[in-house]
């Protein structure tokens, strides 16, 4: 088989000649399969082709690769990810994309121990900036932060709302990511008020239609208790106390916190429930999210 030579396609004379280029070097390619119609007919195909807008979208695609989750077990991405319309930036250095096996994906922020985003139908797929990777969401959204504030609260004795303490734009600190069956653990140590510490283990399993996050909170200070935050999209409907419903592209979503009191927020984005004290000093609380189906 005859070698075609290379081309620099960032040379203008080169780019002139193009289409001579291909009369003169694809001619001397033997074809290892007969392609139909004649030589001439096949060039002229072939340089259509190359002027197609669909070429250029074949080429971007081309750099971009998808990653599909295998068997049951969760797959889980802890790098950069890149998502549109995230609050103050798209940009999130030490992300966690959590792939469940029911093609439901979350995403949680470990620098701000925030939780960024949910889409469906789809994990990630990677693109390459010089020499970094990054990573971006593949699916239909279904949910987008407001804000990066921690998802964890303090409900003072005076019934006061006070948040983690903020040390370098971070509310605490990452512990641990763990696989638990099908499932992932996330867990986390928030600065309390009054220079204490929290921590928080939270438990994320499928379930028929979306996921649960079974929150726990443990190493509360005395005085305080803990509350668990939640943004539904603004526009959505408030069913009861906890439950939420809204469209997200022509989809029913619906959120319901179960085993937590609702309080006021003072926010018009944020709703928040005082979780509810069990054994050994520890709070617990649970989020549903399902997509289709009815109540």
């Amino acid at each position: 088989m005859s070698t075609v030579p290379g081309a620099d396609l960032d040379i203008a004379e080169f780019r002139a000649g193009l289409n001579d280029w291909l009369d003169e070097h694809l001619s001397e390619v033997e074809p290892k399969f007969d392609p139909p119609g004649t030589l001439d007919e096949q060039l002229t195909m072939i340089w259509r082709l190359l002027g197609s807008p669909r070429a250029a979208e074949a080429a971007l695609s081309a750099t971009r690769e998808f990653l599909k989750r295998q068997g049951d077990r969760a797959l889980v991405v802890f790098d950069m990810v890149l998502v549109s319309q995230a609050p103050e930036t798209p940009y999130t250095p030490r992300g966690v994309a959590i792939g469940l096996k029911n093609e439901h994906t979350l995403l949680f922020d470990a620098d701000r121990l925030t939780w960024l985003a949910w889409w469906h139908e789809g994990f990630l797929s990677r693109t390459k900036t010089g020499r970094l990777w990054e990573w971006h969401p593949e699916g239909k959204r279904l949910w987008t932060a407001p804000t990066r504030s921690a998802p964890i609260v303090f409900v003072a004795p005076d019934g006061s709302i006070r948040s983690p303490l903020e040390t370098r734009e971070r509310f605490g600190h990452l512990s641990s990511i763990d696989f638990e069956g099908v499932g992932i653990s996330v867990s986390y140590v928030l600065n309390a008020p009054g220079g204490a510490t929290a921590t928080v283990r939270e438990r994320i399993q499928p379930v028929e239609g979306g996921w649960e996050r079974a929150v726990e909170v443990s190493g509360v200070p005395g005085d305080l208790e803990p509350a668990l935050v939640e943004s539904p999209v603004r526009g959505s409907t408030e069913q009861a106390p906890g439950k939420f419903t809204w469209a997200a592209g022509g989809t029913m979503v619906r959120l319901r916190v179960e085993g937590a009191t609702p309080l006021p927020s003072g926010q018009a984005s944020a709703r928040v429930f005082r979780l509810t004290p069990g054994v050994q000093g520890r709070f617990t609380g649970r989020v549903r999210l399902t997509v289709g189906g009815t109540d």
